[in-house]
């Protein structure tokens, strides 16, 4: 997860951000984890 919120340091808006992690996330490809988050942030509208 610090990996892929690292790698949209530049693309969302500035902020706090708290991430609440289910123990389902183990099962999820980082691949999977990064488009769930691209998804989010859109929805979000955090994106720039």
């Amino acid at each position: 997860m610090r990996a892929i919120f690292l790698s949209y340091e530049n693309k969302i808006m500035s902020g706090k951000y708290i991430f609440v992690v289910k123990d389902k996330i183990i099962d999820r490809g980082f691949d999977e984890l990064k488009r769930d988050f691209n998804f989010a942030f859109k929805r979000l509208e955090l994106l720039k």
